[in-house]
């Protein structure tokens, strides 16, 4: 397998993926096999990539590998079909977003939407107004990443759920000696249930490579590896 690797599939792109299409729509024409491979998380990636050409079966994210959401059939969620946990609450309708309340009129959540009204994130509060919780949902319609928040507002755990709302991949931040905030750590579930953990998302992209090398293995016909951009082979 021919796979062409990138960090984004951007709506707006550079010279970069405009080449990388190139290439690929040649290796299309001349039914050669191939795949675009997109390490970073983008919930918008399908719609970029249906854009750009590039069909769900050629089309391999790593955070969509580690979801088991490759394949994940679209949906459109809206604000009524969402479950907050509490009883009798009310929506107040504004032009980008929906605030969901109490009976009391104590804020829930902020609903954000996309142009249709689906919905794009939500923003959770506890009993005392604190921003705890945002789940970002993929353009497909399933919760994709949910960023849990610190008592001083700041992102604490991010966590990405696979399709069924299974936590399969999570990272932690903290504060370094200068007060800089850093990711430290990732931590990966396998679908069989081994914990893995690794330092950095680059030792986490190196162990994707791994696995799909390992499974379009062929004797016959080796697997090549294209980087786009060069820092992902760091």
């Amino acid at each position: 397998m021919n796979f062409f690797i990138n960090a984004s599939m951007p709506k707006q792109k550079s010279g970069i993926e405009h080449a990388e299409l190139a290439r690929f729509r040649l290796f299309n024409a001349h039914h050669v096999e191939s795949r675009i491979v997109i390490r970073d998380w983008d919930p918008q990636l399908h719609v970029h990539a249906k854009e750009a050409g590039i069909a769900d079966r050629q089309l391999i994210g790593m955070f969509d590998y580690f979801q088991e959401a490759l394949d994940a059939p679209p949906k459109k969620i809206v604000t009524s079909e969402l479950d907050f946990g509490v009883m009798n609450t009310h929506v107040q309708h504004e032009e980008t977003r929906d605030l969901v309340f109490t009976a009391r009129g104590q804020l829930v959540a902020r609903v954000n939407l996309n142009d249709d009204r689906t919905v794009q994130s939500v923003e959770l509060f506890d009993g005392f107004n604190n921003l705890f919780r945002v789940d970002h949902y993929d353009s497909r319609g399933f919760v994709s990443l949910s960023q849990w928040y610190t008592p001083d507002n700041k992102i604490g755990t991010e966590t990405w759920q696979t399709p069924a709302g299974k936590t399969v991949l999570e990272t932690f931040n903290k504060d370094d000696a200068v007060g800089k905030r850093q990711k430290s750590g990732w931590r990966l579930i396998d679908r069989d249930g081994t914990v893995r953990q690794f330092d950095t998302i680059e030792r986490l992209t190196k162990h994707f490579f791994d696995l799909l090398n390992e499974a379009f293995w062929s004797e016959t016909t080796p697997n090549i590896f294209v980087l786009d951009r060069s820092h992902l082979g760091d």
